[in-house]
């Protein structure tokens, strides 16, 4: 599956039609909104900071402290810390939750954990450590978890840092790290491996693996039966890519051999496509005057809201520079690109260090930055 470019247009989310709203300020480094299923009539978030917090908000009046685990987390590097939060698809009934963080020696962990639905400030049940793996280094941890339309957990792992990948984990199908992983949480305890994964019975393989060859996957969604991630470069480039399930099974994204669609440029490390390469739908260089350009990729979410010229396109942002794009994806294998304005109301204030996107109870688009504000895209 490859879409190509074909318009690049320049739309403004401020003004009289669409804009960034802001709807909640004063969080330190929050990376994470989810909205939680409606409980009692109320529309609810939970909103997860960096550092270990998470909070129960209505982007109103309330802003109650739920979870504290900054004993439990690192923050010693930009790269770590309390990363994400997914909730189960069947939250209302079991309160279950799934964390990814690094704990303080920096190792990722995932996590359950169950809220109990009459105080969600406290736990039903003790929370349960489901996997643990080493990070060899301080960046590129990934982060992302989320469920899949199959009711799988799916959690997406960086290759462990440094740069060029040194051990080459990547490619490396008995390393959870560069990989999209793939477990059945269903059970009372721990998990289990899918019978349809890949690898399941090869022998000095992760079993949990179902997708490989990734640097540093931040922030991943799902539009039905599509996986789009974005995956960020060494470099030189940042991509986009968008897979079926069907495809994602067993496929490999080419990292550290390729670098968006060509060969990794350092020396000793770059080479031809493995077979069956994934290649991203987009790519876009380190440049900082290109309107298509940037440094780092904040991967986004489909919006199917109800901003009808906004409807059907993916966003994503860079964290750098910064900017938001926005790509529409068609069944014919086309896309086209938009840039969006910066300007958010009513501070008027330049959005940046984007963490990331999510979306709300209705499908409306919200946008997190680490200087600690969310905004909602209105109209």
């Amino acid at each position: 599956m490859h879409w190509i470019i074909i318009v690049f247009l320049i739309l403004p989310l401020v003004g009289k039609e669409a804009y960034w709203q802001v709807v909640a300020e004063g969080y330190e480094r929050p990376v994470d909104v989810k909205p939680l299923p409606k409980l009692n009539g109320e529309k609810l978030f939970f909103v997860l900071e960096q550092g270990g917090r998470l909070f129960l908000t209505d982007f109103s009046q309330r802003k109650d402290e739920v979870l504290d685990w900054s004993k439990k987390v690192t923050r010693r590097a930009n790269e770590q810390g309390f990363l994400c939060l997914a909730l189960a698809p069947d939250f209302n009934r079991t309160g279950r939750a799934y964390f990814n963080i690094n704990n303080k020696r920096g190792d990722t962990e995932i996590w359950r954990y169950t809220f109990d639905l009459n105080n969600l400030s406290q736990a039903s049940i003790k929370p349960e450590l489901l996997s643990s793996f080493k990070q060899p280094y301080k960046n590129h941890n990934g982060g992302w978890l989320g469920f899949g339309p199959d009711g799988m957990l799916y959690i997406a792992t960086g290759d462990g840092g440094s740069k060029n990948d040194p051990k080459n984990h990547a490619q490396n199908l008995n390393s959870y790290l560069g990989k999209i992983l793939r477990i059945d949480v269903s059970g009372e305890t721990g998990y289990r491996i899918p019978h349809n994964n890949p690898f399941v019975d090869l022998p000095q393989v992760k079993p949990e693996v179902f997708a490989y060859g990734l640097r540093n996957p931040w922030r991943c969604a799902w539009h039905n039966d599509l996986l789009i991630m974005g995956d960020v470069g060494q470099y030189h480039f940042e991509e986009v890519n968008a897979v079926k399930i069907k495809d994602l099974r067993g496929g490999n994204f080419g990292w550290r051999l390729r670098e968006g669609e060509v060969a990794t440029p350092q020396k000793k490390v770059g080479g031809n496509a493995p077979s069956g390469e994934i290649k991203p739908i987009l790519v876009y260089p380190h440049a900082t005057s290109e309107q298509l350009g940037g440094m780092s990729i904040t991967g986004g979410v489909y919006y199917d809201g109800k901003i009808q010229e906004y409807a059907g396109r993916y966003f994503f942002a860079d964290y750098v520079l910064p900017r938001i794009w926005s790509i529409k994806l068609s069944k014919g294998g086309s896309a086209d690109i938009q840039i969006h304005e910066m300007k958010a109301k009513p501070n008027n204030k330049s959005v940046g260090s984007i963490s990331s996107f999510s979306l709300g109870h209705d499908g409306e688009l919200y946008l997190i930055s680490l200087r600690g504000e969310i905004y909602r895209l209105s109209k």
